[in-house]
This record gives structure tokens, sequence and C-alpha cells, in this order.
């Protein structure tokens, strides 16, 4: 990760860094993430923007949080909307980890309007086949609305 970091961000020094999943330590300690944080002035966004927020866990056999995301402090000014979710919340038959939601405000990357995802439930299954090509259909228009092609390649050609 530190290998890939730096290639990444050396070729453009602007570029803001997300990083989230499944960290299993905090930015603390003698650990490789606190390595990882302090090498690229990453925090931990939900502790950021939540500073008296309780601990809960987020592994469903856990006692701790150990799913992160973890960005730098001016890109944390980006983000609209972070939250966890209820064990099982969207995925009732597994899953053993919580789902978390990061809305980024993209009107400051891309220059388009942004609206919250977070409150949408899917209620979708792999195997409904009169939903999953609505679905696939409605997100295609929404990549297409949102320029997401033209906008990734203007990321990467910088």
């Amino acid at each position: 990760m530190h290998q890939f970091l730096h290639q990444h961000l050396s070729q453009s020094p602007d570029r803001i860094p997300f990083l989230m999943g499944d960290w299993k330590e905090k930015c603390k300690g003698n650990g490789t993430s606190k390595k990882l944080c302090e090498q690229f002035g990453l925090v931990n966004v939900w502790a950021t923007l939540n500073p008296n927020h309780l601990e809960f866990p987020t592994y469903h056999r856990g006692s701790r949080r150990i799913d992160y995301m973890l960005a730098t402090p001016a890109a944390i000014s980006h983000i609209a909307t972070m939250l966890y979710e209820p064990f099982y919340y969207r995925v009732p038959w597994g899953g053993d980890h919580r789902g978390f939601y990061v809305d980024i405000d993209t009107s400051a990357i891309f220059s388009n309007d942004h609206t919250s995802s977070a409150y949408m439930k899917w209620g979708i299954l792999s195997k409904d086949r009169i939903s999953v090509p609505i679905y696939l259909q409605a997100f295609r228009n929404h990549i297409i609305e949102n320029n997401i092609y033209r906008n990734t390649k203007l990321l990467y050609s910088n």
C-alpha cells in the first residue's frame, strides 16, 4: 500500500486519496496503519467527523470497529455523509461486517451536482430477472448523466 500510494501521489500531488476497507487496526500504536497514516497524512474519517461518538463493532463476531475510511484532513471537507448501517441491513442473507456509506461531494472534483445516496435502500437480488435490467439501465443512465467516463478519464490524464 505504501508503494502504491507513493507512486500514485507522486504522479500528481494534488490527488485526493480516500482509502477504505477492513483495516483491523487504527492509525495508532506501532502498526502498519500508523506508519501509513503518518507518511501520507491520513486520518480516520469517522473519528474526525464524529469525535464524541462511542466506539461500536463493525465485525459481527467482534467487539470493535475494524472497517475504516482514511483520508487527508483536507479531503474530509469533500465528504457530505458517512454512516455505518446495522448488520444485515441490505444483505439479510450474509455478510459479517456492517456496510458503510460515504457520499463524497464530487462538485469540487468533477464540477457536478451532488445527490446523496445514503438513504436509498437497495431491494434487489441478482436472480431477479425483472429488477436487474431496470437497475442496470438506471445505473448506466446515472453514469452518463454525471459524465463519469469523461471525469474518470480526466482524473487519470492529470
